[in-house]
């Protein structure tokens, strides 16, 4: 059909002759719809949905037509009055309209077109009152009460637009902006999303059948799955859009609707909704280069999302990469502020120059950046250069062992083979190349031979005749808090835990040798302990 939206005859605009029947009207309107759908086609929409609005309805048919035939002022009006729209002026549309309307009180299109006006002025009152005087010329022009709905919604009556979008759907179960309305009062003001979408169905099966005109239904069920971020629902209605779409020009408004809600869902950072909802666009366009740009962004930042969950979930990588990985993803999408991204790394750098000389912690991370680059490059290359330093890092020199006896762990150094003491239970181990392990003293508390901690001081403990004599203990500190902390410190106690136990065999605490020990050496040693700690 011939449609010419900005025809200022209406018949023209809908490709019609006058005269023509109520089943030509719908049927050139719905047929112009698909041409110029509302959100894709605004400005070549709206002329139309007015003409429609307007010969649809018996009574504002006949006051068109009578205006067409007799009104030559009138349609000079009409000229002047395009001009204004076309220009966005509206205090000028505002005037020309009120001059119409003393013209022709009685014409209740003058009224709701000046109540538009208002509307477009956010004089909210004013475009309510010219409804109300419409629909006291025409009350059965659904049209009116629509508008009126709106007027009232947004001076914030609700109940009363309500009462309007009710009545409007009453007067025409057919149209879909009744119902679409409604359902935006209910899910944006009213906070009742069931009934939003209970709405929707209604408008959507009314017919006993699916088809493109429900589709605007559906998409307005779309962006409110979009908008509660609700996956699961979005996948479900994505799946009924192939019943619908049978022509070229639907595959169009299609695309542009689907590729609307994946910026939605992109925007909710919903990357695998998006993509399936970019992906279907892209099918159905091909040639649309913008769609096609939008999937090329939105399959990246999909991939980037699979990634970090798989990495998440991966028992190849280190706890501390997925917190280092986490934290550098958040930040790409903006999730943290600057300033507490930085925080956090400070903190992540501090504990790695830490963890990264201590092994098996250093050879994990070092392999879990090597499986990162290999298997997730998009995430690997958010900091390809400090990643790749962290792999190319020296062999740790200390590795972690856990206490036989306590269970608690503990860093030694690597290939420093010999005695040590577990630092919370004080358990004598020895530790050599098949790992960490309890060994025996020589002598026990009671001073004869029996299976005790080789962290006793052999010496000692043969001296005093006592493995938990106040000295013997205090020695033992000294050993654990002194000489341990220094490389000369463990030196020596790897060379007297060497020769020790065979000394230890010839001493007994009543012989000559040991109180010689006992009182030129030892008890000397531990006065000077005692004076130095308290």
């Amino acid at each position: 059909m011939n449609f010419q939206p900005h025809s200022s005859n209406y018949y023209e605009r809908l490709g019609l002759q006058v005269g023509a029947s109520e089943r030509d009207i719908k049927l050139a309107f719905f047929s112009a719809v698909k041409e110029f759908p509302p959100e894709k086609e605004t400005e070549k929409h709206k002329p139309i949905r007015e003409a429609y609005d307007t010969l649809i309805h018996i009574q504002s048919r006949s006051e068109y037509d009578s205006r067409l035939l007799h009104g030559d002022v009138l349609i000079d009006l009409e000229a002047q009055l395009l001009e204004a729209e076309e220009a966005e002026d509206a205090s000028g549309q505002v005037s020309i309209l009120k001059k119409m309307v003393n013209l022709s009180p009685k014409v209740g299109m003058y009224r709701n077109k000046l109540g538009l006006a208002y509307i477009g002025s956010e004089s909210w009152d004013s475009a309510y009152q010219q409804f109300e005087k419409a629909f006291s010329i025409d009350a059965k022009n659904p049209v009116y009460h629509l508008n009126a709905g709106h007027a009232l919604r947004e001076s914030g009556l609700l109940s009363d637009a309500e009462n309007q979008y009710l009545k409007a759907y009453e007067l025409d179960p057919e149209d879909y902006s009744p119902p679409r309305a409604l359902a935006s009062l209910y899910f944006f003001n009213f906070e009742k999303p069931q009934k939003a979408h209970e709405i929707l169905d209604v408008a959507i099966n009314a017919d006993g059948k699916v088809d493109f005109q429900d589709f605007f239904c559906i998409y307005d069920k779309l962006q409110f799955y979009a908008f509660s971020v609700d996956e699961r629902n979005l996948k479900n209605q994505l799946a009924m859009l192939d019943d619908i779409i049978t022509s070229d020009d639907e595959k169009s408004f299609v695309a542009f609707m689907l590729a609307d809600v994946a910026s939605q869902a992109y925007e909710h950072k919903m990357f695998e909704i998006a993509e399936n909802f970019i992906k279907k666009a892209s099918y159905l366009t091909p040639e649309d280069e913008d769609i096609q740009r939008f999937k090329k962004d939105i399959v990246h930042n999909a991939k980037m999302v699979k990634s970090l969950i798989a990495i998440q979930e991966s028992k190849s990588v280190h706890d501390f990469v997925k917190y280092l990985i986490t934290v550098y993803v958040t930040n790409y999408y903006g999730e943290i502020e600057d300033a507490e991204f930085e925080s956090q790394m400070d903190s992540a750098m501090e504990t790695l120059r830490n963890v990264m000389d201590v092994d098996p912690h250093a050879t994990k991370i070092k392999k879990s950046f090597a499986y990162i680059q290999a298997n997730h490059n998009k995430v690997y290359n958010l900091n390809k250069k400090f990643f790749d330093i962290i792999q190319e890092q020296p062999s740790a020199s200390r590795e972690e062992n856990k206490c036989p006896g306590c269970k608690e762990l503990f860093n030694v150094t690597k290939y420093d083979y010999g005695s040590y003491n577990c630092p919370s239970c004080h358990k004598s181990l020895s530790y050599s190349a098949s790992g960490m392990k309890s060994v025996s003293s020589g002598y026990s508390s009671g001073g004869s031979s029996s299976s005790t901690d080789s962290g006793g001081c052999y010496i000692a403990t043969a001296v005093y005749g006592d493995y938990d004599h106040p000295k013997v203990k205090l020695l033992r500190q000294f050993r654990d808090h002194v000489l341990s902390r220094s490389m000369i410190g463990r030196m020596f106690i790897k060379t007297y835990y060497f020769i020790s136990p065979s000394l230890a065999k010839r001493l007994h605490p009543t012989s000559c040798i040991s109180h010689l020990v006992r009182t030129r050496a030892l008890d000397k040693l531990a006065k000077k302990l005692l004076r130095m700690w308290g």
